[in-house]
């Protein structure tokens, strides 16, 4: 197993998590609507989706080298080479998963509910003053 191949396998191990984590945040965004409907308040999330995000991919980045480590070892792949591909695929679920939280920001702010107070709190748009766009008004 060379590099790309080791790539392309620990980046199948990430596709799944990936996409029950954004159907987590997405159904946890329509409870605190439904909930909002029913009692009417602000509701802050704390540091946005990006830091929820961080956390996910730390927590990802402990887990993935529990059952990536034996079978490369068992195929005849370096640990050099599957370091090097982790941080490869560390990169790439980094970089999609930040524009993934932007574009989800970007369309929580669209929407301009007022249940979120002042917009969706992405660390992004907080850092660059985008905060509360308001694209609806």
């Amino acid at each position: 197993m060379k590099l790309k191949q080791s790539i392309r396998y620990q980046l199948a191990d990430f596709i799944g998590p990936v996409i029950v984590y954004y159907g987590i945040v997405v159904a946890a965004h329509v409870v605190l609507f439904l909930a909002w409907i029913f009692t009417p308040a602000t509701i802050h999330l704390g540091g946005g989706l990006t830091v929820f995000s961080g956390l996910f991919l730390f927590i990802c980045g402990l887990c993935s080298f529990h059952d990536n480590l034996p079978m490369h070892l068992q195929n005849g792949v370096s640990r050099k080479t599957m370091y090097t591909a982790w941080l490869v695929v560390t990169v790439i679920v980094s970089a999609a998963m930040a524009a993934a939280d932007t574009v989800l920001a970007t369309l929580i702010d669209l929407l301009d509910l007022p249940i979120w107070g002042y917009g969706s709190a992405n660390l992004f748009f907080t850092l660059f003053d985008l905060d509360g766009l308001a694209f609806g008004q």
